[in-house]
Protein backbone atom coordinates (compact mmCIF):
# COMPACT_ATOMS: atom_id res chain seq x y z
CA UNK A 1 0.00 0.00 0.00
CA UNK A 2 1.27 3.45 -0.92
CA UNK A 3 1.53 5.93 2.18
CA UNK A 4 0.71 8.97 0.83
CA UNK A 5 -1.46 12.70 2.24
CA UNK A 6 -0.99 14.89 -1.64
CA UNK A 7 -4.91 16.17 -2.20
CA UNK A 8 -6.18 15.59 -5.51
CA UNK A 9 -4.81 17.51 -8.98
CA UNK A 10 -7.07 19.91 -10.55
CA UNK A 11 -5.75 23.16 -9.18
CA UNK A 12 -2.96 23.75 -6.16
CA UNK A 13 -3.51 26.56 -4.76
CA UNK A 14 0.26 27.03 -2.58
CA UNK A 15 1.59 30.05 -0.64
CA UNK A 16 -0.57 32.70 -3.28
CA UNK A 17 0.59 31.29 -6.16
CA UNK A 18 -1.89 29.15 -7.92
CA UNK A 19 -0.48 26.08 -10.42
CA UNK A 20 -1.96 23.99 -12.30
CA UNK A 21 -2.07 20.13 -13.59
CA UNK A 22 -1.09 21.40 -17.40
CA UNK A 23 2.64 21.87 -18.23
CA UNK A 24 4.01 25.52 -19.34
CA UNK A 25 2.64 25.94 -22.43
CA UNK A 26 4.05 28.36 -25.57
CA UNK A 27 7.87 28.18 -27.20
CA UNK A 28 11.02 28.73 -25.20
CA UNK A 29 13.48 31.47 -26.21
CA UNK A 30 16.59 29.79 -24.46
CA UNK A 31 18.84 26.80 -25.63
CA UNK A 32 16.81 23.96 -26.33
CA UNK A 33 18.11 21.01 -25.33
CA UNK A 34 17.42 16.63 -26.57
CA UNK A 35 19.33 14.18 -24.40
CA UNK A 36 18.52 10.52 -22.88
CA UNK A 37 18.46 11.55 -19.15
CA UNK A 38 17.79 15.06 -17.64
CA UNK A 39 19.07 15.01 -13.78
CA UNK A 40 18.01 17.66 -12.11
CA UNK A 41 20.47 18.54 -8.50
CA UNK A 42 23.97 18.45 -8.40
CA UNK A 43 24.01 16.56 -4.83
CA UNK A 44 25.59 13.08 -4.23
CA UNK A 45 22.33 11.19 -5.35
CA UNK A 46 21.90 13.50 -8.52
CA UNK A 47 25.90 12.93 -9.71
CA UNK A 48 25.56 9.18 -8.85
CA UNK A 49 22.64 8.84 -11.14
CA UNK A 50 24.45 11.24 -13.65
CA UNK A 51 27.33 8.88 -13.84
CA UNK A 52 25.32 5.34 -13.53
CA UNK A 53 22.92 6.25 -16.67
CA UNK A 54 26.64 7.36 -18.60
CA UNK A 55 27.76 3.85 -17.48
CA UNK A 56 24.43 1.79 -18.24
CA UNK A 57 24.30 3.85 -21.96
CA UNK A 58 22.85 6.87 -21.96
CA UNK A 59 24.44 8.73 -24.83
CA UNK A 60 23.30 11.97 -23.35
CA UNK A 61 23.18 13.04 -19.88
CA UNK A 62 22.50 16.51 -18.60
CA UNK A 63 22.75 17.38 -15.01
CA UNK A 64 21.22 20.92 -14.08
CA UNK A 65 21.81 22.73 -10.82
CA UNK A 66 19.64 25.75 -9.78
CA UNK A 67 22.73 26.90 -7.56
CA UNK A 68 25.87 28.32 -8.85
CA UNK A 69 27.97 26.21 -6.80
CA UNK A 70 28.01 22.33 -7.54
CA UNK A 71 27.42 19.76 -5.11
CA UNK A 72 24.07 20.07 -3.05
CA UNK A 73 23.70 19.84 0.85
CA UNK A 74 26.39 16.50 0.36
CA UNK A 75 29.12 19.06 -0.18
CA UNK A 76 28.74 20.67 3.03
CA UNK A 77 28.49 17.25 4.87
CA UNK A 78 31.85 15.51 6.93
CA UNK A 79 31.23 12.83 4.42
CA UNK A 80 29.87 10.20 7.27
CA UNK A 81 29.13 6.87 5.34
CA UNK A 82 26.95 4.64 7.45
CA UNK A 83 26.83 0.86 5.37
CA UNK A 84 26.22 -2.28 6.72
CA UNK A 85 29.24 -4.42 6.47
CA UNK A 86 29.10 -6.25 3.41
CA UNK A 87 32.45 -8.73 2.34
CA UNK A 88 33.33 -12.70 2.31
CA UNK A 89 34.53 -12.48 6.17
CA UNK A 90 30.63 -11.31 7.32
CA UNK A 91 27.05 -12.90 6.64
CA UNK A 92 25.56 -10.03 4.49
CA UNK A 93 22.02 -10.86 5.34
CA UNK A 94 22.83 -10.76 9.09
CA UNK A 95 24.84 -7.12 8.57
CA UNK A 96 21.48 -5.87 6.86
CA UNK A 97 19.55 -7.10 9.53
CA UNK A 98 21.64 -5.21 11.93
CA UNK A 99 21.30 -1.92 10.06
CA UNK A 100 17.38 -2.69 10.04
CA UNK A 101 17.36 -3.20 13.05
CA UNK A 102 19.44 0.22 13.73
CA UNK A 103 16.50 2.11 12.03
CA UNK A 104 13.71 1.01 14.26
CA UNK A 105 12.84 3.01 17.16
CA UNK A 106 9.46 4.07 16.63
CA UNK A 107 6.07 3.31 15.58
CA UNK A 108 5.30 5.58 12.40
CA UNK A 109 4.76 2.94 9.89
CA UNK A 110 8.39 2.80 8.85
CA UNK A 111 10.67 1.99 6.95
CA UNK A 112 9.97 -0.04 4.24
CA UNK A 113 11.77 -2.60 5.18
CA UNK A 114 11.65 -4.26 2.15
CA UNK A 115 12.66 -0.96 -0.42
CA UNK A 116 15.30 -0.27 2.98
CA UNK A 117 16.82 -3.64 2.50
CA UNK A 118 17.09 -3.81 -1.60
CA UNK A 119 19.09 -0.34 -1.89
CA UNK A 120 20.70 -1.01 1.28
CA UNK A 121 22.33 -4.52 0.26
CA UNK A 122 23.39 -2.82 -2.93
CA UNK A 123 25.92 -0.08 -0.49
CA UNK A 124 28.66 -1.83 -1.21
CA UNK A 125 28.76 -1.72 -4.83
CA UNK A 126 28.38 2.63 -4.76
CA UNK A 127 31.04 2.46 -1.88
CA UNK A 128 33.70 0.71 -4.43
CA UNK A 129 32.84 2.92 -7.46
CA UNK A 130 33.43 5.92 -5.15
CA UNK A 131 37.12 3.79 -4.04
CA UNK A 132 37.56 3.10 -7.73
CA UNK A 133 37.59 7.07 -8.16
CA UNK A 134 40.20 7.71 -5.90
CA UNK A 135 38.27 8.36 -3.05
CA UNK A 136 39.31 6.82 0.45
CA UNK A 137 36.38 5.87 2.63
CA UNK A 138 36.10 3.89 6.03
CA UNK A 139 33.17 5.23 7.52
CA UNK A 140 34.02 8.38 6.81
CA UNK A 141 34.97 9.98 3.47
CA UNK A 142 38.86 11.35 3.52
CA UNK A 143 38.25 15.16 2.97
CA UNK A 144 34.77 14.98 3.77
CA UNK A 145 31.74 16.23 1.84
CA UNK A 146 33.55 18.59 -0.37
CA UNK A 147 36.06 16.05 -1.58
CA UNK A 148 33.64 13.64 -2.17
CA UNK A 149 31.81 16.33 -4.11
CA UNK A 150 34.85 17.81 -5.85
CA UNK A 151 35.63 14.36 -7.08
CA UNK A 152 32.15 13.97 -8.31
CA UNK A 153 31.95 17.06 -10.38
CA UNK A 154 35.54 16.21 -11.77
CA UNK A 155 34.42 12.50 -12.71
CA UNK A 156 31.14 14.12 -14.52
CA UNK A 157 32.89 16.28 -16.51
CA UNK A 158 35.49 13.58 -17.76
CA UNK A 159 32.66 11.68 -18.77
CA UNK A 160 31.43 14.44 -21.14
CA UNK A 161 28.08 14.90 -19.01
CA UNK A 162 26.97 18.43 -19.56
CA UNK A 163 26.55 20.00 -15.91
CA UNK A 164 24.90 23.93 -16.22
CA UNK A 165 24.61 25.56 -13.42
CA UNK A 166 22.35 28.52 -12.25
CA UNK A 167 19.57 26.38 -14.05
CA UNK A 168 16.42 26.42 -12.38
CA UNK A 169 14.11 23.46 -13.33
CA UNK A 170 10.22 25.21 -13.57
CA UNK A 171 8.28 22.18 -14.64
CA UNK A 172 7.85 18.79 -15.70
CA UNK A 173 6.92 18.48 -19.01
CA UNK A 174 4.12 16.31 -20.67
CA UNK A 175 3.36 15.12 -24.08
CA UNK A 176 0.09 13.60 -24.36
CA UNK A 177 0.14 12.99 -21.17
CA UNK A 178 3.30 11.69 -21.19
CA UNK A 179 6.64 12.65 -19.52
CA UNK A 180 8.94 14.37 -21.88
CA UNK A 181 11.16 16.54 -19.97
CA UNK A 182 11.94 19.87 -18.03
CA UNK A 183 10.64 23.39 -18.62
CA UNK A 184 13.65 25.55 -17.04
CA UNK A 185 15.08 28.90 -17.18
CA UNK A 186 18.73 29.47 -17.46
CA UNK A 187 20.95 32.84 -18.19
CA UNK A 188 17.32 34.57 -17.39
CA UNK A 189 16.03 32.50 -20.44
CA UNK A 190 13.43 29.75 -20.80
CA UNK A 191 14.23 26.97 -22.08
CA UNK A 192 12.74 23.28 -22.68
CA UNK A 193 15.11 19.73 -22.07
CA UNK A 194 13.71 17.01 -24.15
CA UNK A 195 14.50 14.19 -22.24
CA UNK A 196 13.43 10.43 -22.54
CA UNK A 197 14.08 10.20 -18.98
CA UNK A 198 13.80 12.76 -16.03
CA UNK A 199 15.83 12.21 -12.75
CA UNK A 200 14.51 14.17 -10.07
CA UNK A 201 17.47 14.83 -7.52
CA UNK A 202 16.32 18.13 -5.89
CA UNK A 203 17.25 17.44 -1.93
CA UNK A 204 14.90 17.95 0.75
CA UNK A 205 12.25 20.95 2.26
CA UNK A 206 13.93 21.98 5.03
CA UNK A 207 14.86 25.64 3.90
CA UNK A 208 11.70 26.44 2.75
CA UNK A 209 9.75 27.38 6.66
CA UNK A 210 6.12 27.10 4.99
CA UNK A 211 6.96 23.76 3.74
CA UNK A 212 8.47 22.43 7.09
CA UNK A 213 5.32 24.11 8.97
CA UNK A 214 2.54 22.26 6.33
CA UNK A 215 4.55 19.10 5.81
CA UNK A 216 6.56 18.76 8.62
CA UNK A 217 4.84 19.85 11.86
CA UNK A 218 2.19 19.62 14.30
CA UNK A 219 3.31 22.97 15.07
CA UNK A 220 3.68 26.24 13.09
CA UNK A 221 6.43 27.00 14.97
CA UNK A 222 8.71 24.54 13.30
CA UNK A 223 9.39 27.57 11.09
CA UNK A 224 11.93 28.73 13.15
CA UNK A 225 14.27 25.75 13.09
CA UNK A 226 17.28 26.58 11.80
CA UNK A 227 18.01 24.39 8.67
CA UNK A 228 21.69 23.47 8.25
CA UNK A 229 21.20 22.24 4.35
CA UNK A 230 21.80 23.77 1.20
CA UNK A 231 19.84 26.18 0.41
CA UNK A 232 18.48 24.95 -2.42
CA UNK A 233 16.57 22.28 -0.22
CA UNK A 234 13.27 23.91 -0.80
CA UNK A 235 10.86 21.74 -1.92
CA UNK A 236 10.52 22.60 -5.54
CA UNK A 237 10.93 18.85 -6.79
CA UNK A 238 8.69 17.56 -4.65
CA UNK A 239 5.84 20.17 -5.71
CA UNK A 240 7.10 19.87 -9.50
CA UNK A 241 6.23 16.11 -8.94
CA UNK A 242 3.06 17.13 -7.13
CA UNK A 243 1.80 18.95 -9.90
CA UNK A 244 1.89 15.96 -12.16
CA UNK A 245 -0.30 14.16 -10.06
CA UNK A 246 3.00 12.25 -8.20
CA UNK A 247 2.21 10.80 -4.88
CA UNK A 248 4.06 11.85 -1.79
CA UNK A 249 4.33 10.45 1.70
CA UNK A 250 2.80 11.01 4.59
CA UNK A 251 4.16 11.56 8.25
CA UNK A 252 6.87 13.96 6.41
CA UNK A 253 9.33 15.37 9.29
CA UNK A 254 12.88 17.29 9.52
CA UNK A 255 15.53 15.82 10.61
CA UNK A 256 16.69 17.74 13.53
CA UNK A 257 19.90 17.35 14.53
CA UNK A 258 20.89 19.33 18.09
CA UNK A 259 21.13 22.75 19.19
CA UNK A 260 22.25 25.95 16.81
CA UNK A 261 23.22 29.56 17.57
CA UNK A 262 21.72 32.33 15.40
CA UNK A 263 23.36 32.96 11.86
CA UNK A 264 24.21 36.27 12.99
CA UNK A 265 27.05 34.90 15.43
CA UNK A 266 29.02 32.50 13.28
CA UNK A 267 31.52 34.73 12.28
CA UNK A 268 32.18 34.57 15.93
CA UNK A 269 35.19 31.71 16.67
CA UNK A 270 33.28 30.21 19.48
CA UNK A 271 29.87 30.48 17.72
CA UNK A 272 31.28 29.35 14.40
CA UNK A 273 30.58 26.03 12.79
CA UNK A 274 34.03 23.76 12.74
CA UNK A 275 32.38 22.55 9.55
CA UNK A 276 29.33 23.21 7.63
CA UNK A 277 26.95 20.56 8.42
CA UNK A 278 28.65 20.33 12.37
CA UNK A 279 26.87 22.67 14.63
CA UNK A 280 29.04 23.39 17.57
CA UNK A 281 27.80 25.80 20.31
CA UNK A 282 30.58 26.69 22.58
CA UNK A 283 31.07 23.80 25.61
CA UNK A 284 28.08 23.14 27.62
CA UNK A 285 28.73 20.50 29.51
CA UNK A 286 29.55 22.59 32.63
CA UNK A 287 27.10 25.23 31.69
CA UNK A 288 23.17 25.56 32.03
CA UNK A 289 21.04 25.16 29.58
CA UNK A 290 17.28 26.82 30.46
CA UNK A 291 13.93 27.55 28.84
CA UNK A 292 11.96 30.04 28.30
CA UNK A 293 10.83 30.27 31.57
CA UNK A 294 14.84 29.83 33.36
CA UNK A 295 14.26 26.44 34.57
CA UNK A 296 16.58 23.41 33.48
CA UNK A 297 15.44 20.85 31.23
CA UNK A 298 18.40 18.01 31.53
CA UNK A 299 21.27 17.02 31.96
CA UNK A 300 23.67 19.16 30.39
CA UNK A 301 26.63 17.06 30.36
CA UNK A 302 24.74 13.81 28.79
CA UNK A 303 27.34 12.64 25.68
CA UNK A 304 29.81 14.65 27.03
CA UNK A 305 30.90 18.06 25.58
CA UNK A 306 28.72 20.17 24.11
CA UNK A 307 31.04 21.80 21.82
CA UNK A 308 30.25 18.64 18.75
CA UNK A 309 26.43 17.94 18.87
CA UNK A 310 25.77 14.85 19.83
CA UNK A 311 22.72 12.79 21.21
CA UNK A 312 21.95 14.93 24.24
CA UNK A 313 21.57 17.98 22.15
CA UNK A 314 19.08 16.34 19.48
CA UNK A 315 17.55 15.66 22.72
CA UNK A 316 17.34 19.20 24.04
CA UNK A 317 16.56 20.29 20.27
CA UNK A 318 12.82 17.63 20.36
CA UNK A 319 12.55 18.89 24.48
CA UNK A 320 12.31 22.50 22.83
CA UNK A 321 10.03 22.13 19.37
CA UNK A 322 7.24 19.74 22.01
CA UNK A 323 7.37 22.83 23.78
CA UNK A 324 7.11 24.88 20.88
CA UNK A 325 8.46 28.41 22.60
CA UNK A 326 11.83 28.83 21.73
CA UNK A 327 14.55 30.24 21.66
CA UNK A 328 16.18 28.47 24.89
CA UNK A 329 19.18 29.80 26.90
CA UNK A 330 22.80 28.96 27.46
CA UNK A 331 24.47 30.16 30.95
CA UNK A 332 28.25 31.51 31.25
CA UNK A 333 29.53 34.26 33.43
CA UNK A 334 32.54 36.24 33.28
CA UNK A 335 34.62 33.03 34.48
CA UNK A 336 33.50 30.40 32.31
CA UNK A 337 37.24 30.38 30.81
CA UNK A 338 38.79 29.44 27.68
CA UNK A 339 36.62 26.43 24.84
CA UNK A 340 39.71 24.76 23.58
CA UNK A 341 41.95 26.81 21.54
CA UNK A 342 39.14 29.82 21.90
CA UNK A 343 38.54 32.68 24.26
CA UNK A 344 35.21 32.15 25.42
CA UNK A 345 34.81 35.56 26.88
CA UNK A 346 35.49 37.35 23.92
CA UNK A 347 33.35 35.45 22.34
CA UNK A 348 30.68 36.28 24.55
CA UNK A 349 31.50 40.10 24.84
CA UNK A 350 31.90 40.56 20.63
CA UNK A 351 28.67 38.68 20.51
CA UNK A 352 27.06 40.80 23.40
CA UNK A 353 28.68 43.79 21.39
CA UNK A 354 26.33 42.85 18.13
CA UNK A 355 23.36 44.09 20.10
CA UNK A 356 20.96 41.79 18.35
CA UNK A 357 19.83 40.17 21.18
CA UNK A 358 21.63 36.57 20.43
CA UNK A 359 23.79 37.28 23.67
CA UNK A 360 22.69 38.86 26.01
CA UNK A 361 24.84 40.36 28.82
CA UNK A 362 24.25 41.84 32.44
CA UNK A 363 25.88 42.80 35.59
CA UNK A 364 22.99 40.99 37.79
CA UNK A 365 21.05 38.15 37.37
CA UNK A 366 17.95 40.11 38.09
CA UNK A 367 18.77 42.77 34.97
CA UNK A 368 19.48 39.75 32.55
CA UNK A 369 15.97 38.01 33.60
CA UNK A 370 15.05 41.30 32.44
CA UNK A 371 17.09 41.23 29.00
CA UNK A 372 15.92 37.10 28.77
CA UNK A 373 11.78 38.28 29.16
CA UNK A 374 12.33 35.47 32.14
CA UNK A 375 10.46 35.81 36.06
CA UNK A 376 13.55 37.10 37.38
CA UNK A 377 13.05 35.18 40.91
CA UNK A 378 12.83 31.95 39.22
CA UNK A 379 16.31 32.71 37.02
CA UNK A 380 18.10 33.51 40.10
CA UNK A 381 16.78 30.14 41.94
CA UNK A 382 17.92 28.01 39.10
CA UNK A 383 21.18 29.42 39.35
CA UNK A 384 21.30 29.29 43.11
CA UNK A 385 20.48 25.71 43.01
CA UNK A 386 22.67 24.52 40.21
CA UNK A 387 25.96 25.92 42.22
CA UNK A 388 24.44 24.36 44.86
CA UNK A 389 25.36 20.95 43.36
CA UNK A 390 28.77 21.62 42.54
CA UNK A 391 30.24 19.73 45.19
CA UNK A 392 27.76 16.65 45.66
CA UNK A 393 25.58 15.49 42.99
CA UNK A 394 22.83 17.06 40.63
CA UNK A 395 19.48 16.67 42.52
CA UNK A 396 17.32 17.62 39.47
CA UNK A 397 19.07 15.75 36.82
CA UNK A 398 21.99 13.70 37.61
CA UNK A 399 24.70 15.26 36.32
CA UNK A 400 28.44 14.86 37.57
CA UNK A 401 29.53 17.22 40.16
CA UNK A 402 32.65 17.27 37.90
CA UNK A 403 30.59 18.95 35.21
CA UNK A 404 29.01 21.41 37.38
CA UNK A 405 30.76 24.85 37.27
CA UNK A 406 29.64 28.00 39.21
CA UNK A 407 27.75 30.41 37.88
CA UNK A 408 28.49 33.08 40.08
CA UNK A 409 31.02 36.07 38.59
CA UNK A 410 29.76 39.18 36.97
CA UNK A 411 29.28 39.86 34.11
CA UNK A 412 26.70 37.00 33.11
CA UNK A 413 25.78 35.79 29.81
CA UNK A 414 22.79 34.28 28.06
CA UNK A 415 23.09 33.11 24.25
CA UNK A 416 19.63 32.26 22.67
CA UNK A 417 19.86 28.65 20.99
CA UNK A 418 17.36 27.22 18.48
CA UNK A 419 16.81 23.81 17.63
CA UNK A 420 18.55 22.90 13.99
CA UNK A 421 18.26 20.31 11.11
CA UNK A 422 20.11 18.83 8.23
CA UNK A 423 17.08 18.17 6.00
CA UNK A 424 14.22 16.50 5.83
CA UNK A 425 12.29 13.34 5.35
CA UNK A 426 9.75 12.52 3.16
CA UNK A 427 8.91 13.82 -0.59
CA UNK A 428 8.03 11.38 -3.94
CA UNK A 429 6.73 8.15 -3.69
CA UNK A 430 9.31 5.95 -4.98
CA UNK A 431 10.24 1.78 -5.43
CA UNK A 432 13.73 0.61 -4.92
CA UNK A 433 14.71 1.39 -8.32
CA UNK A 434 13.27 5.13 -7.74
CA UNK A 435 10.20 5.07 -9.87
CA UNK A 436 7.74 7.70 -8.72
CA UNK A 437 4.55 6.68 -8.32
CA UNK A 438 0.70 8.55 -9.17
CA UNK A 439 -1.80 9.19 -6.54
CA UNK A 440 -3.73 5.97 -7.49
CA UNK A 441 -0.30 3.73 -6.92
CA UNK A 442 1.00 3.61 -10.60
CA UNK A 443 4.17 4.31 -12.05
CA UNK A 444 4.48 7.41 -13.74
CA UNK A 445 6.44 6.54 -16.84
CA UNK A 446 10.10 8.27 -17.63
CA UNK A 447 9.84 9.75 -14.14
CA UNK A 448 12.42 9.28 -11.09
CA UNK A 449 13.37 11.23 -8.00
CA UNK A 450 16.60 9.62 -5.62
CA UNK A 451 18.16 11.28 -2.52
CA UNK A 452 16.37 13.60 -0.06
CA UNK A 453 13.19 14.72 -3.01
CA UNK A 454 12.15 11.06 -1.51
CA UNK A 455 13.41 9.45 1.69
CA UNK A 456 10.63 8.64 3.72
CA UNK A 457 11.07 4.77 3.64
CA UNK A 458 14.33 4.83 4.80
CA UNK A 459 13.87 6.12 8.27
CA UNK A 460 11.72 5.75 11.15
CA UNK A 461 10.77 8.87 13.15
CA UNK A 462 14.68 9.96 13.19
CA UNK A 463 17.52 10.69 11.25
CA UNK A 464 20.73 8.18 11.56
CA UNK A 465 23.65 10.12 11.64
CA UNK A 466 25.92 9.12 8.09
CA UNK A 467 22.93 6.83 6.49
CA UNK A 468 21.92 10.25 3.89
CA UNK A 469 25.41 10.04 1.86
CA UNK A 470 25.29 6.08 2.01
CA UNK A 471 21.71 5.74 0.97
CA UNK A 472 21.16 8.18 -1.38
CA UNK A 473 24.71 7.48 -3.43
CA UNK A 474 23.15 3.92 -3.50
CA UNK A 475 20.03 5.11 -4.47
CA UNK A 476 21.29 7.40 -7.30
CA UNK A 477 23.69 4.61 -8.99
CA UNK A 478 20.49 2.20 -9.27
CA UNK A 479 18.43 4.54 -10.62
CA UNK A 480 20.55 6.11 -12.94
CA UNK A 481 21.04 2.11 -14.33
CA UNK A 482 17.44 1.77 -14.92
CA UNK A 483 17.44 5.04 -16.91
CA UNK A 484 20.67 4.01 -18.95
CA UNK A 485 20.02 2.98 -22.59
CA UNK A 486 16.09 3.57 -22.23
Amino acid sequence: MIKKWVPALGIIVLFGLSFTACPMEGEPDGPDRTVDVVVVGSGIAGSMAALSAREAGAGKVLLIEKRAIFGGTAKLSQGGFATAVVNAKNNPQESLNDWKAWMQDGDSGYPDYDKFLSVAGQAGDAVEYLRSLGLIIIGQVSGGGNALMTKLEETITAQNIEVLLGCEAMEITLDNGVVSGIAAIYRHRSFRIKAKNVMLATGGFSRNPELVAQWAGTNPGLTYVVSLADSGSAGDGILMARRIGAALYSNAFTKIAGLQFSAALRGISAFAQPALLSPAPAPLSTQILVNNEAKRIMDEAIGGSFGNVSSYNSGAAYIMIKDGKPPYYILYDADSGPAGMMDLTASLEAGAALGNGEVLKAQTLNNLAVAMDVPAGTLKDTVTRYNGFADSEDGDFGKHHSYIKRIETPPFYAVKAYPNSYGSMGGVVTDSNGRVFDEAGNVIPHLYAVGEVSNRDFYNESYIGGASLALYSTAGRIAGKATGGK
